[in-house]
Order: C-alpha cells, then sequence, then structure tokens
C-alpha cells in the first residue's frame, strides 16, 4: 500500500513541478494579465496529472469494483428467478 501512495505522489508532485517551471516561461511581462497563460498551463498540467492517478487507481481497483457489480447482478437475477 506504501508502494502504491508513494508512486501516486511521485507522479503528481513530478509532472506539477515540471509544469511550474515551464509556465513561469509563458509569462507575458507588460500586459495586464501578466501571469495569466502560467496560471491556464499549471492548472491543466494539475488536472492531467489528477486524471492519470484516476486511471491508475481505476486499474488497481476497477477488477474489484467490477467484480462486486456483476456478483450483485447475478444475485439479482437469481432472487428475480425465485420470485
Amino acid at each position: 500500500m506504501l508502494g502504491v501512495a508513494k508512486m501516486q505522489w511521485n507522479i503528481t508532485d513530478t509532472h506539477c513541478t515540471v509544469a511550474e517551471v515551464i509556465a513561469l516561461k509563458l509569462r507575458r511581462p507588460g500586459t495586464s494579465n501578466e501571469y495569466l497563460y502560467p496560471q491556464i498551463f499549471a492548472g491543466l498540467s494539475c488536472i492531467i496529472a489528477s486524471t492519470c492517478l484516476l486511471e491508475l487507481w481505476r486499474i488497481k481497483n476497477g477488477g474489484k469494483l467490477t467484480k462486486l457489480l456483476s456478483e450483485r447482478r447475478r444475485v439479482r437475477q437469481e432472487m428475480a428467478e425465485r420470485e
């Protein structure tokens, strides 16, 4: 469990740190919204990193959820057949 948590943290932390450094190069000095593009880029990068974590979670736990749902469906069908 600790290994999975560490892997998730490394993915998110590294991605967001690098994204913010790149975003500072997108800065537009002299405009009224100097940091608008860096904020958009950094925000989208964090959302993308979170989506990657969600997919990792789905891969890890998706099988359990699928088994649980199919088991529930089977039990409901058996109950319906008995009635």
